[in-house]
């Protein structure tokens, strides 16, 4: 049973830094795989394994230029690469959470007194 045992016992700190990593890297592989990036097989079209590298590598570097400008768009932060690029600066602000509509002020004893509504 020692290839199926848990290196560090569970609820440690050095557990807790394990499970950590394992999180990042999957949230990582999912990003790549389904959310933003979506590759998979066929992805690239090229043979040789020194072009398919390159295609990678740059479609990687592209994923993590898009997650970096979304989290600073997420957090209303100014795009620190749109200068550098020679882009205008984008200013817009994400729309907040949406509030529900408020209720009508009168009751079910109110309506059945005959009293106007409101």
């Amino acid at each position: 049973m020692a290839w199926t045992r848990q290196r560090t016992i569970w609820g440690t700190t050095a557990w807790a830094a394990d499970y950590g990593r394992r999180s990042a890297v999957e949230s990582g592989n999912a990003e790549i795989k389904t959310h933003r990036l979506h590759m998979d097989r066929g992805f690239t079209r090229v043979l040789g394994t020194t072009k398919n590298s390159v295609l990678i590598a740059f479609a990687l570097a592209g994923l993590n230029h898009t997650l970096l400008r979304a989290w600073h768009t997420k957090r209303d932060l100014p795009d620190p690469w749109a200068k550098p690029a020679g882009e205008e600066t984008n200013d817009r602000t994400l729309p907040g959470p949406r509030k529900r509509a408020r209720r009508r002020a009168t009751s079910l004893t109110a309506l059945i007194e005959g009293a106007p509504p409101g």
